[in-house]
């Protein structure tokens, strides 16, 4: 990669990452690389972004891997799944997530778009167990895509995974965080593989 390039990545991570507002216990950015990427630097000094309530950004990988970085505010005050990730990637979605905080939103199947709460995981070839008993948030596209699916009617786009710090719950919507997200085939067959048990619409 360029260093032109990277540069700019460093530059779009440190805008996604004003706009989570996150609470910054220690940070250390080198006067050199400060001065070409101050939104990082920004980061440090516990700046946001704003007005911007949400942001999408692609990001590659110094290996030349993309992500897409979905970054929101406080003031999104809305469900960062349903109504902006699952849209954006034009998939339905499995989303793990702490399912003991009080007020977790129902999976929901309206708006075009399905966002279901997974309650049963193994990964790998670790014993099954409960969502409450892992405070992991991730999420996944029921189905590969691309005419891959599982014969399961889920999906339409897909072979998504996305790995973030939100939990699908009334207060985690007025709170800052996001999730980055990559199609990679190896990968999503190890997340889809992990999902055994997830709740219904209206269930």
């Amino acid at each position: 990669m360029r260093p032109t390039r990277l540069f700019s990545s460093f530059g779009s991570t440190g805008e996604q990452l004003q706009i989570n507002q996150p609470k910054v216990y220690d940070c250390a950015v080198p006067g050199s690389l400060a001065s070409r990427v101050p939104a990082l630097a920004a980061v440090c000094e516990k700046r946001s972004l704003r007005p911007a309530s949400n942001r999408s950004a692609a990001l590659t990988s110094k290996g030349g891997a993309s992500f897409i970085s979905f970054a929101k505010g406080a003031a999104f005050n809305d469900d960062l799944y349903h109504s902006w990730v699952a849209p954006a990637l034009k998939s339905d979605l499995l989303v793990q997530f702490w399912i003991r905080s009080p007020g977790v939103l129902p999976s929901n199947c309206s708006l075009g778009w399905r966002v279901w709460d997974v309650q049963r995981i193994r990964p790998g070839q670790a014993s099954a167990f409960r969502t409450s008993q892992d405070h992991s948030k991730w999420a996944v596209s029921p189905g590969a895509g691309l005419g891959l699916g599982l014969g399961l009617g889920l999906g339409r786009g897909g072979g998504w995974v996305c790995v973030g710090d939100i939990n699908r719950n009334r207060a985690e919507e007025r709170r800052g965080g996001g999730t980055v997200c990559l199609q990679q085939p190896q990968v999503w067959k190890a997340y889809r593989d992990a999902v055994l048990e997830w709740e219904a619409c209206g269930g």
